[in-house]
């Protein structure tokens, strides 16, 4: 990776002193880094900043790479999608202007210190891992509290709820962890480097006060004191939490409901924990007086979450499709949450292995992305060149695309998966004038690409039934475009192809396993 003039190696110390260095640079006089911390292969490094004045920190992550689970899905920059450092800490700090710290009051020191305190013999906190799923992909983190009585255990109590959110939010920031293992289904609680550092920051802050509040009961109960419960109900100004609404690395659509007049008055996009200050910055609410009173009171409000984990392109267009389309909303729905690919899969029944989540989904889908705007051109008016049209797979397993880069033309992923290993004849690629890659599940055209020139860049193989097949890569004799005679596919308003294989006369898509189709000049 380029950093200035120079190449530094992304699997090395120089290159975390680079990043130290240069996220410092982002950080104003009151904020600090607070925690480097990276994994063994140096693949992934793990940045926390600390805001000295305001108490609040956050965490995120640089790599080359998802990590495993949606729980612990920290907010992710992908350093092998940049050419430069200076690029990359661009996006970083774009981030960390627009996202919502967490803040770290005296109930989190609490539980901190009081799991660090606690002996053995005592008893221990133990985190449930349900079967089959210790990354918990599926389900929510809950604890639970083992009480012996010298080496005998006398009893095991689920920890109270209000205790299991604040243990929860800590343990999605690394400031609690767990041994993790395929083969068990409970794994004891500790507290690891990141939050003995918060504890030893905030010592002489709040040790006073936990010596007071701290009692041998909570080896047997464990829970926040009532006089700290008391305090986090007056201070809590989150609305929304990242790890309710599992949004932890990308963005969220969320609306804001009046429980005076049980009224939607807005609908936005946010990233990290939507705060009561957030709704300073909504027009509706700041600008009209009658609305003032929900900055004082937000217990007037009430959030509800309509797609998460998505990118900041696909929540703008479901912003702009939602707010045109909102009576469409059952009110029985409102508060559960649906993913951006539940929603866009939903449009084709037969190609959603799912049938459920057509439960979860807000409205008629069809009658959402009608607004969302789309022209159709029949593929007869492109003047009849050879097109191979390629139907690319899509945040799937294996070999796919992840959706945030269908949004962009010039990326390199994109390319190789549109004119890359294309089994085809040779006499079908000798004829190809043009690639267009589509979306699976609507047809739209995701990108187009013009063959300069014919070399023969091939592999020849045998399928299990003996037939010689042949994987063509056109990626170095292709050029992008975005038109083909004069008729502009690549626009900000959707493009669909009609009338051949893949789609329909009438714009729909039609059942097929291929994943390409050739359309010949004169056919």
């Amino acid at each position: 990776m380029l950093y200035g003039k120079d190449f530094v190696n992304t699997h090395s110390k120089t290159f975390a002193n680079v990043l130290k260095t240069e996220i410092t640079k982002l950080l104003k006089p009151s904020e600090k880094l607070f925690s480097f911390a990276f994994s063994g292969n140096k693949n992934s490094y793990y940045i926390t900043l600390l805001n000295t004045d305001l108490h609040q920190w956050i965490t995120f992550r640089i790599s080359d790479h998802k990590r495993k689970g949606t729980l612990k899905s920290l907010y992710t920059v992908y350093y092998d999608h940049y050419q430069d450092v200076e690029s990359m800490m661009e996006i970083i700090k774009q981030y960390l202007e627009k996202t919502s710290w967490c803040n770290f009051s005296y109930k989190h020191y609490f539980i901190l210190k009081a799991i660090k305190d606690m002996p053995n013999y005592r008893g221990k906190l133990l985190v449930k891992i349900p079967k089959g799923d210790y990354k918990h992909i599926s389900h929510k983190v809950t604890f639970e509290q083992e009480v012996n009585e010298g080496k005998v255990l006398i009893e095991t109590k689920d920890i109270e709820e209000n205790t299991t959110k604040i243990m929860r939010s800590l343990y999605v920031q690394d400031m609690i962890t767990s041994e993790l293992y395929r083969h068990t289904r409970k794994s004891q609680v500790f507290v690891p480097s990141l939050g003995n550092k918060m504890l030893d920051h905030f010592h002489s802050l709040y040790y006073k006060q936990y010596e007071d509040d701290f009692s041998e009961d909570i080896f047997r109960d464990f829970r926040v004191p009532d006089s700290v419960e008391q305090i986090v109900e007056a201070d809590d100004k989150v609305i929304l939490k990242i790890e309710d609404i599992k949004a932890f690395n990308r963005y969220y659509v969320y609306g804001l409901i009046n429980n005076e007049n049980k009224e939607l008055i807005h609908i936005g996009y946010h990233l990290g924990n939507l705060n009561i200050q957030d709704l300073e910055n909504i027009p509706i609410i700041k600008d009209y007086k009658h609305n003032e009173k929900l900055l004082i009171d937000h217990t007037l409000i009430s959030p509800v979450v309509f797609m998460t984990d998505i990118s900041e392109r696909e929540a703008q267009i479901a912003v702009k499709a939602l707010i045109n389309q909102y009576r469409i909303f059952n009110p029985a729905n409102l508060g559960d949450v649906v993913s951006y690919n539940q929603m866009y899969n939903y449009a084709n029944d037969y190609q959603t292995k799912n049938h459920e989540i057509s439960s979860k989904i807000y409205g008629n889908q069809n009658m959402i992305q009608q607004h969302i705007q789309t022209q159709y051109i029949d593929i007869e008016k492109l003047k009849n060149p050879n097109i191979l049209i390629v139907k690319l797979a899509i945040d799937t397993t294996g070999h796919s695309v992840p959706g945030m880069r269908t949004y962009s033309t010039s990326s390199k992923i994109l390319k190789r998966a549109v004119v890359s290993d294309l089994e085809i004849s040779e006499q079908v690629a000798k004829k190809t004038q043009y690639i267009i890659g589509i979306h699976p599940h609507d047809g739209k055209v995701i990108a187009v690409f013009k063959v300069k020139e014919h070399k023969k860049r091939y592999t020849k193989f045998e399928n299990e039934s003996g037939t010689s097949k042949y994987s063509f890569n056109f990626y170095a004799y292709t050029e992008k475009v975005t038109s083909i005679n004069d008729i502009k596919l690549i626009k900000t308003n959707h493009t669909v192809l009609t009338n051949y294989r893949f789609v329909d006369e009438n714009g729909k898509m039609t059942k097929s396993k291929r994943k390409v189709v050739f359309i010949e000049r004169n056919r």
